[in-house]
C-alpha cells in the first residue's frame, strides 16, 4: 500500500511572488523598531528566511517560527510574526491567519514568551497577541487562493489594536 506523502515544497510555485513583498514588510518593521528604539540596535533577530525573496529549505521544526525576535540586554522581549494581505481591507474584513501560526504563538505565550502578530493591510496595520487569537483557532474557513486548499482561522478585526499599541508595549518592557 502506498501512503500519501505531501510535497513539502508545494508553496514554491504559487507563493514565490509573495516572498519579496513579505521580506519588504519585515524590513520596514525592523527599521521602524530600530528608529523608534535605538537601544534595540543589534538586538533584533530576523527569522530564517524572513528577509529573503529566495526559497530557503527551512527545517520542519522551524517552519512557523516568527519573523522577528526582539531582545533587550539578552532577555527576550517578544516574538513578532508579520503577515497580512495586499488585497484584503481590514476592517471591514476579518483577519485570516494559519492555525499553525496561532498554535505556535499560544505555545510560546504559555512558556512566558510574548508573541505578537503584526498584520499589514493596504488600509491598516493590526496587531494582537497570540493569546487573543487563540479563542478563534477553530473558527476556520477553507479557501484556495493560489490553487491549493488552505485552512485559515478567522479573527474579528475588533480583536486587534493599532501598531502604536505594540510599540507602546515594547517601550514599557525596556527599563
Amino acid at each position: 500500500m502506498v501512503s500519501f506523502q505531501p510535497n513539502p515544497e508545494w508553496f514554491k510555485g504559487p507563493y514565490a511572488h509573495l516572498w519579496k513583498p513579505h521580506a519588504d514588510k519585515v524590513k520596514v518593521l525592523y527599521d521602524e523598531l530600530i528608529k523608534h528604539f535605538p537601544i534595540l540596535t543589534d538586538s533584533i533577530r530576523v527569522g530564517l528566511g524572513a528577509d529573503s525573496d529566495k526559497l530557503i529549505r527551512i527545517p520542519p521544526h522551524q517552519k512557523d517560527e516568527p519573523d522577528l525576535d526582539v531582545y533587550h540586554e539578552y532577555k527576550l522581549l517578544c516574538h513578532i510574526e508579520i503577515s497580512g494581505s495586499d488585497k484584503v481591507r481590514v476592517p471591514p474584513s476579518d483577519i485570516w491567519l494559519r492555525p499553525g501560526k496561532i498554535t505556535l504563538g499560544v505555545e510560546k505565550e504559555k512558556q512566558g514568551e510574548p508573541y505578537w502578530f503584526y498584520m499589514v493591510y493596504p488600509n491598516n496595520i493590526c496587531v494582537f497577541r497570540a493569546t487573543e487569537a487563540g479563542p478563534y483557532l477553530t473558527n476556520t474557513v477553507t479557501v484556495s487562493p493560489y490553487g491549493k486548499r488552505e485552512v485559515y482561522s478567522k479573527i474579528p478585526h475588533t480583536a486587534s489594536q493599532s501598531k502604536d499599541f505594540l510599540f507602546q508595549w515594547i517601550e514599557e518592557q525596556i527599563p
